[in-house]
C-alpha cells in the first residue's frame, strides 16, 4: 500500500492546513518548551516539532568556534554541556518563528501515518550514515504513533549502535516485510485533522483506477475562500502519462521531457510564458527535495497561473518532479 503515496498531495494539504492549525492551536504569541508538547491533541505533531527544535540548537551548537578560543578544550566542552542542557529548559519560541516548523511537523506526521516505512527511508535514518546507541536512541523517542513499530526500534536501539542507516533500514523491512500499515491510527490522525482541514486517508494515496467513481469538477478558488483538500487535489487522482514511463532517475527535469509535454505545461500551466517555465524547471531542478520543489511551485507559479491542482497537466508535472527526487515511487503508479 506504500506504494502508491501520493506525496504532493500531502505537501498540498499541510501548507493549506497549516494556517487553521496555528490559528486554532497556537493562542498566544510565544510559546515554551513545555506547552509545545501539548501544543495540539496531535501529538505526533507535536513531538516533530521538538525535535526540529532540538536538531536547530544542535548545529548552531556545533558552529561555536573560534580562532582565539580553544573550544576542544575539556574543561570548556564541559561547561558547554552545562550551559547547553540548561539552556533546553528555556525553549521560547514565537509564532512565527515555529510556523515552518510546524507545517513540516505536519507533513511528517501524514506521511509517518500513512507510510511508516517509507517515511522511515526516505525522511528519518540516513541510509549513508553510521549511526551509534546515543544518537539512535534520541532519533526514535520522537516516534510514537506506531506503537508496535516505536517498541521495535526501542528494543534493538543497543544491537543496532555502529550500524548505517542502510543497514538499519534492512532490518526494518524484514520485521515489517518493506510496508507497515495501522488503520486505527490512521483513522486517529485523520479524526484529529478533520477538526482542523477536512481529510480522509484515501486523499494521501493514489486510487487503483479500477475503483475509481466520476471525479466531481473542481472550480477554481479564490485566494480567500475556505479551501478543502478536495478543492486542492480532488477526491481522486489523474492518471498520467508519467506513470508509464522509465523508472530511471532523472537529473535534469527539463531533458526528461519530451517536446509535446514541454509545450503542454508552456501553454497550460504557464500562460504561454516560456521564460517563466524556464525559471520554474531551474527553480524545482535547484530545490534539495521533493517537498521543497513542490512547495516552490505552489509558492510561486500556482496563484499566479491559477493552477487547479487537481488537473492532469499539474499532476504531470508534479510527477516529474518526483522522479528527480523519488524514482521508484514515480514510475509504477498504477493507471
Amino acid at each position: 500500500m506504500e506504494k502508491n503515496i501520493n506525496l504532493s498531495a500531502i505537501e498540498l494539504y499541510s501548507r493549506k492546513a497549516l494556517k487553521p492549525f496555528l490559528d486554532k492551536y497556537f493562542t498566544s504569541d510565544r510559546i515554551i518548551g513545555q506547552n509545545i508538547l501539548t501544543l495540539s491533541p496531535i501529538d505526533q505533531v507535536n513531538l516533530f516539532v521538538v525535535q526540529q527544535i532540538f536538531a536547530k540548537w544542535q548545529e548552531e551548537t556545533s558552529k561555536l568556534k573560534s580562532p582565539y578560543f580553544d573550544f576542544k578544550n575539556a574543561n570548556v566542552q564541559n561547561a558547554l554541556k552545562v550551559f547547553m542542557d540548561k539552556l533546553s529548559q528555556y525553549i521560547l519560541a514565537s509564532k512565527e518563528d515555529l510556523t515552518p516548523l510546524v507545517l513540516q511537523a505536519i507533513s511528517n506526521t501524514i506521511f509517518y501515518v500513512v507510510a511508516p516505512i517509507q517515511f522511515l527511508e526516505q525522511r528519518y535514518i540516513d541510509s549513508e550514515k553510521l549511526y551509534h546507541t546515543e544518537e539512535l536512541t534520541k532519533t526514535f523517542k520522537y516516534l510514537k504513533w506506531h506503537q508496535k513499530l516505536a517498541s521495535f526500534l526501542k528494543e534493538h536501539t543497543e544491537e543496532w549502535g555502529d550500524k548505517t542507516g542502510k543497514e538499519i533500514l534492512v532490518l526494518i523491512k524484514e520485521e515489517f516485510e518493506i510496508a507497515y500499515s495501522d488503520e486505527e491510527v490512521e483513522s486517529n490522525l485523520v479524526r484529529l485533522m478533520n477538526g482542523v482541514l477536512p481529510v480522509s486517508v484515501s486523499d494521501f494515496r493514489y486510487t487503483d483506477s479500477s475503483k475509481k467513481q466520476s471525479t466531481p469538477v473542481v472550480k477554481k478558488v479564490e485566494e480567500t475562500d475556505q479551501l478543502t483538500i478536495n478543492d486542492l487535489i480532488g477526491k481522486e487522482q489523474k492518471p498520467t502519462a508519467m506513470n508509464m514511463l522509465t523508472k530511471n532517475k532523472v537529473v535534469d527535469i527539463r531533458s526528461a521531457m519530451s517536446i509535446n509535454q514541454k509545450i503542454m505545461f508552456v501553454k497550460e500551466l504557464f500562460n504561454g510564458d516560456n521564460s517563466a517555465f524556464e525559471g520554474a524547471m531551474s527553480l524545482a531542478d535547484g530545490s534539495s527535495s521533493y517537498e521543497k520543489a513542490v512547495n516552490a511551485m505552489i509558492d510561486s507559479y500556482s496563484q499566479r497561473f491559477n493552477w487547479e491542482i487537481d488537473s492532469t497537466e499539474v499532476n504531470e508535472l508534479f510527477d516529474l518532479i518526483g522522479r528527480k527526487f523519488y524514482p521508484e515511487n514515480f514510475s509504477e503508479k498504477e493507471v
